[in-house]
């Protein structure tokens, strides 16, 4: 329990502490069709604002949220890959047993995270990439 209490205190710190340090926050939403991974859970189908946070030590901390159900979910990411830039989108890696979002991808960088797909080599798999549009725009 006092590991886990530790772990949350951390995690809010970075989170209160980046957006102090950095200053940097935006939000974005995407219309993902399909339910997905991430490494904190499998999320529904649905409208999502995705809201970002620079943490302390350059990984960045997305908070992905339901519109509909508010259900929300904490995703920790790589550092920017300031090479790998294009138009927003939300990155998924998909394949028979579903799909897992893999990275957010901007015009500054593109931010990967951890996801756990199948280990089978033989499955067949696609890169899908959903459109972000500002959190303004309906």
């Amino acid at each position: 329990m006092k590991t886990f209490l530790k772990s949350a205190l951390f995690i809010a710190g970075a989170i209160v502490l980046g957006t102090v340090a950095y200053g940097q926050t935006s939000e974005m939403k995407a219309s993902i069709p399909f339910a997905f991974r991430t490494a904190t859970g499998t999320l529904p189908a649905g409208e999502y604002t995705i809201s970002d946070r620079h943490s302390l030590n350059g990984s960045i901390l997305v908070v992905l949220r339901n519109s509909e159900t508010k259900h929300a979910v904490l995703v920790l990411g790589s550092p920017v890959d300031t090479y790998s830039t294009g138009t927003p989108a939300v990155l998924f890696h998909c394949e028979s047993e579903g799909c897992a979002m893999v990275g957010l991808r901007s015009s500054e960088g593109t931010v990967n995270y951890a996801h756990y797909g199948s280990k089978s080599r033989k499955a067949e798999s696609a890169a899908v990439a959903i459109p972000l549009r500002p959190s303004t725009a309906d």
